[in-house]
């Protein structure tokens, strides 16, 4: 059998360990959200170039537990007369790096991160269901949104 710490071992073995960066942390992840709004950007480059689509960004202001109130950005999408918008929703959730929302005519989308820079679309059904963010799924999503 296993030593067992008492609790002032415990405590101290707990204060000893590593502490997160959470400055870091918020740096990572807004980082990350502008690196995936420029891929989409280049996604879709063609169609803006030619007036098709137009794309803005818009601040908006999160606050979590351990990083804090901050601004990041949401990225709105217009095709004709029709939005679609990602809206970032936070760094810290289980399983991920970060969530964001694709809304659009449905609310049921999100691009998690995987890992730093390593983005996956889900979608609730029964169960989740995941696949790769590239610029195929993306452009797909878009239109899936816009025509219903």
């Amino acid at each position: 059998m296993g030593h067992i710490d008492t609790f002032e071992e415990f405590v101290e073995k707990k204060a000893e360990e590593k502490q997160v960066d959470w400055d870091k942390r918020k740096s990572n992840w807004i980082s990350s959200v502008n690196g995936l709004y420029n891929q989409i950007k280049l996604w879709l480059a063609p169609s803006i170039e030619k007036g098709h689509i137009k794309v803005l960004e818009k601040p908006i202001e999160l606050i979590e537990d351990y990083l804090g109130k901050y601004k990041i950005n949401r990225l709105d999408i217009y095709v004709g007369s029709e939005k679609v918008s990602l809206i970032p929703k936070g760094s810290l959730i289980v399983g991920a790096y970060g969530r964001i929302d694709f809304e659009g005519n449905r609310k049921d989308v999100m691009f998690i991160e995987e890992d730093w820079n390593n983005w996956h679309v889900a979608q609730r059904n029964i169960h989740l269901k995941t696949f790769e963010l590239n610029e195929t799924s993306f452009k797909n999503l878009v239109r899936d949104f816009i025509d219903g």
